[in-house]
């Protein structure tokens, strides 16, 4: 029914929570990723997602626009003209900001929220929503007058993964790969990975792309 923005750790499965998503969906939308934004000024990043959307449908995006009301309605604009559907999520992943920007972090929020609920967004005759992910806690953030954005913005925290979820993912994934643990208990095994979903499927690749089927502590050290 509305758009969402996850946030938590790094590592706990973000990414993949909104990839999953989009696919379950099945509906159109545009993947931007802004890692490579690190201490940009925020209007560089609402001017880059723009540059997307247009890349996306490959057109040129216009070079005058650089302020936030001008931003939406040519977003708006680039969508309604070539989207056909009823809906259009934009993916907004790898937000470069936590709270330890400060200002910034609450700026580049609360200018998020501008462009959700902007009029120029809400009149596009197609229905526009925004998936989004980053590590800091977007809540805080949030401007009193901008609460309305809970409207079109579902807030999920995501937390760290336990014991047991790690090891389900253990054994999904070795249910299917023939990993065997040398001098190391499955539970020792995601206790070394720090109960890191990410770290796990990283050790466990890297094993599997040296044809290494024993994962031990010395195999781990050597990655």
């Amino acid at each position: 029914m509305k758009g969402c923005w996850v946030f938590g750790k790094s590592g706990v499965g973000k990414t993949v929570a909104l990839i999953r998503s989009m696919e379950l969906m099945e509906v159109k939308s545009v993947f931007i990723d802004m890692a490579t934004l690190v201490n940009q000024p925020t209007e560089r990043m609402f001017r880059y997602v723009y540059e997307e959307i247009c890349d996306f449908f490959e057109t040129q995006p216009n070079g005058q626009y650089q302020q936030l009301h001008e931003i939406a309605r040519a977003i708006a604009e680039v969508i309604g003209q070539y989207v056909d559907q009823d809906e259009f999520y934009i993916v907004i992943e790898e937000i470069p900001l936590s709270e330890e920007h400060g200002q910034q972090f609450a700026e580049f929020v609360q200018q998020l929220c501008s462009l959700i609920i902007s009029k120029h967004i809400k009149n596009c005759r197609v229905t526009i929503k925004f998936m989004l992910s980053s590590i800091a806690s977007p809540l805080h953030a949030i401007h009193d007058i901008q609460q309305k954005v809970k409207r079109y913005l579902g807030f999920v925290e995501m937390k760290e993964w336990n014991n047991d979820e790690c090891l389900e993912l253990w054994e999904v994934i070795t249910d299917e790969i023939d990993f065997q643990l040398e001098g190391l208990s499955a539970s020792e095994f995601v206790e070394v990975m720090a109960f890191s979903p990410r770290r796990i499927k990283d050790c466990l690749r890297s094993h599997s792309l040296l044809n290494n089927r024993q994962v031990s502590r010395a195999s781990i050290a050597q990655l």
